[in-house]
This record gives structure tokens, sequence and C-alpha cells, in this order.
């Protein structure tokens, strides 16, 4: 260990250390990264809802935002405009993924050498990326991915000194609940971090950011208004598959009333209530699937009313979702929209804007699944998640003490499904095990550094901060 550590030593100043442990390997790495992937797996991993969401973009490229007169809001619209710029620029939907690649492997590097901005980070960061979860989320056609992106850049604005993140903190926040509309939840801990930090803001520059965060995001939510969008349904789903189990679990006549008003019956859901996803059991085909957008006050009515009125009821069924979100009880959460290709009627409609499978793609997805399986079983844990989370957010905050109250944020993310969730699928869990991944790979590379000894450089001028352990003035 002795002859190691000063072989290390040796080396430390070398060129090829200084290359490797700064930001012109991260670019580069990102890079190669983003063309390898993005170009063997072209044009990108798709799912059931990407179908969708890239029909909407296509049109609005071809035809302007008047295309989405009409259309529902269901999805958000922030990342289809998003999509629908890419379109337009190409004709085609390859270089949205392999942008999106980029800029995913750029976050994750630069979030782990927030705290080890030295070889060891760079190191790990590599390596961890090239971990078939990562890899296949590089390129996945989901706002999940998207969110994740934005998420780490918040948390890097939140971590840094930079004097532009007055006016950057909100419009991160804006982009990040427009992406994922449930995340609104996030501005709760977001604020708590500007208070915290309130001394590092001149005079009126906390109160212009909290503002702005407001402004903007109410922006974002008013964009289906503006573009004279039909309201949707994804609301309802959770509410519905949820409110369905307690409804024949009641014995309340407003309840059997209700029911019966869209032609179900508590006899048809007898024996058919599945805690894990709405495709699972039959809420889907006998209640949420007639339940109209028109309709959902009423509907959100009802299931406020059980808790109310029925508690005995409501809260240990809630527990049960609940429980199935943190995957106790149970194998964990699943991987329902990864490969669905393999189903011919997916596979027919994915072929319908550009996405065909191949011997390279079906051994990509059956790579995931082995580590998914295995290795990274405990990824798909979210209760274990957090807690290992929690552990190494106090390690690492011996470094950067604004760690811990950042850190809240994807707690009330991931808690916002707990007010009503339609499937307990991975890909919701992924911004937060993305930032699992980010921490265990700092604490390592920290480390490995104190291991050997090996300084850390000053800092990179995109980073913008002292060394780890002292402050900016």
């Amino acid at each position: 260990m002795l002859f190691l550590k000063s072989k290390v030593a040796r080396y430390a100043d070398s060129r090829w250390v200084e290359f490797f442990g700064g930001t012109s390997y991260v670019y580069l790495f990102s890079v190669l990264y983003a063309l390898i992937i993005g170009l063997l797996f072209y044009p990108g991993l798709v799912y059931t809802d990407s179908i969708f969401r890239w029909q909407t973009a296509i049109s609005i490229a071809q035809h302007g935002l008047g295309a989405l007169s009409g259309a529902s809001d269901h999805h958000p619209v922030f990342p289809i405009l998003w999509m629908a710029f890419f379109y337009k620029m190409t004709g085609e939907i390859g270089l949205f993924t392999i942008v999106q690649a980029i800029f995913f492997s750029l976050s994750f590097f630069f979030l782990v050498r927030h705290f080890s901005p030295n070889l060891a980070g760079n190191v790990m960061a590599s390596l961890v990326l090239l971990a078939p979860v990562n890899q296949i989320y590089s390129v996945f056609v989901s706002y999940d991915t998207l969110f994740t992106i934005l998420l780490v850049c918040l948390f890097l604005l939140l971590l840094n000194r930079w004097k532009s993140r007055v006016v950057l903190i909100p419009i991160v926040v804006a982009a990040a609940i427009g992406t994922r509309l449930n995340a609104a939840l996030i501005i709760p801990a977001v604020f708590l971090v500007l208070f915290l930090q309130r001394r590092d803001f001149k005079r009126g520059q906390l109160f212009l950011t909290t503002s702005l965060c407001l402004v903007l995001t109410a922006f974002v939510f008013s964009l289906p208004l503006m573009f004279k969008m039909q309201r949707g349904n994804s609301f309802l789903i959770g509410t519905a598959w949820e409110y369905v189990n307690m409804a024949t679990k009641t014995n309340d006549k407003r309840d059997i009333d209700f029911l019966n008003s869209f032609g179900v019956s508590v006899s048809d859901m007898n024996g058919g209530i599945c805690y894990h996803g709405i495709w699972c059991g039959k809420e889907w085909d006998a209640f949420i699937s007639k339940v109209p957008s028109w309709r959902g006050r009423e509907l959100l009515r009802h299931y406020v009313t059980i808790a109310l009125d029925h508690p005995a009821v409501f809260f240990p069924e809630k527990l049960k979702y609940i429980k199935s979100l943190m995957g106790i009880g149970r194998d964990g959460i699943t991987n329902e929209e990864i490969g669905r290709w393999r189903e011919p009627k997916w596979a027919a409609l994915m072929k319908t804007i550009g996405f065909e499978t191949s011997p390279k793609k079906e051994n990509f997805i059956d790579r995931y699944f082995r580590f998914s399986e295995f290795a990274g079983r405990i990824l798909f844990r979210p209760w274990l998640v957090f807690i290992l989370l929690v552990i190494m957010a106090f390690h690492l905050g011996k470094r950067d003490k604004d760690l811990l109250p950042v850190t809240t944020l994807p707690f009330m993310y991931y808690g916002s499904f707990f007010i009503t969730s339609q499937n307990h699928e991975f890909r919701y869990f992924f911004p937060v095990a993305f930032l699992f991944l980010a921490y265990f790979s700092a604490c390592v590379s920290v480390w490995i550094s104190r291991l050997f000894q090996v300084s850390e450089p000053e800092p990179d001028s995109l980073l913008g901060r002292p060394a780890a352990g002292r402050r900016a003035p």
C-alpha cells in the first residue's frame, strides 16, 4: 500500500493525470458517450408515451404552435416544445436523444466533481455512467430523464455561488416543474435552501429569485390555456385508481351510487384490486377508462369524502399504495415501460416515428434487465435508497453544509407521488436513483483521494467554486 501511495504521489502532477482529472476529459467523454450510445441505439429508446409525445412534437414542427390548439394537455407542454425544436432542425428524432445524452453525462460529472474535482471523481463518474441503468436512461425518451438533468442542474445552482443563479434558479425550477408537473412540491424545499443561504444574496436578490420562481412556474402551468389545449385527465388516473378500490370497502351508499353511475358495481371489482399499477388489476377496464375529464372534480370530491368519513378504510389502503411506491414488502418497483416494442401492437406504432428494433437493441435491453435483477437491484427499493442517500448526504455534508437541505429536494419530488400515482415504475424513481449514484460516486472518489493523499486541484472555471472544504467569500 505504501508503494502504491508513492506511485500515486509521483504521477499526481503528470500531464495525463491533469487531463483525465480535468474538465476537458469531462467534455470529451460526454460527447463520445452520447455519440456511441446514441448512434448504436439510434434514434434512442422509446416507450408507449413517447409515441404520442413525438407525434405532437412533429405536428408542431410541421405546422407551428397552432397545432396544439384542441390537443390534450395530458402530457406537459414544455418538453414537447423542446422536442419539436430539434425535430424542426433535422426532420428526425435522433438529435434530441444525442443532445439529451450529452447533458445527462455532463450533469452527472459536475455533481460528482462538486465534491471531488480530481482524477478519482472523473474515474468514478465514468465507471458509473457506463452502468446499464445509466446507458438506458441517457437515451430513453422519457420526461423522467429530462427532469433528472434539470434536477441535477438545480442541485449545482443551489450548491454553488454563481452570480447568475439569481435568475437561473427560477428558470431551472420552472423548467423542471414544466417537465414533471407534480414536481411543484420541490418549491418549498428550494425556498428553504434559499432562506438558509440568504446571507449570500445581496439586498433584493433573494426576493427577486423567489418571486421569479413563482411567476415562471405559474407561466408554465398556464401554457396549455395559452395554446388553447383541451384539459386532459392525467390527474384523474391515480385518483380514480385509488378511489375505486376504497369505494368497494366503505359500504357507503354514496360510493355505491357513484360507481353505479359509471356502470360499475362493487361486485365488478371483487378480487381485482392491485396496488402495483393500473394495468395489473381490473381498475382500468372496469372504472378508470370510463371516467371523463368533466367529472374529475366530482371524483376528487368523493375521494376526499372517503378520507374524511371513512379514515379506517382510507389510510390503511393509502399506506398500501405508498408501501408499493417505496418497494416495501415485494421485489421492488418495476420496469414496466422498458422494451415495450417487444409487443407487436407497440412495435407497429413506434415504427411510425422512426423506431425499429435490432439485435443490438435487444441485447442492450437484456443486459439492463440482468442488471436490474442482480447488481442494480438495490435501486429498485426506494426505501433503502433513501436511507443510504441520507447517510451519504451527512458524509458529503462535511464538505458542503448546503448539501443537507438541498437533499430534501428528491424527498419532496418522490413524495409527490404519494398523493396519487398511476404506476409504480422505476422510471418515476430514476431521478432519485441518479442522485444516489452521484452521491455514491462522490463518496468513493473522496475516500480514494484521502486514501492515496491526492491533493485537489484549484476549481475549474465552469464550476466557479472553491476547493472542497472552503467557502467562497
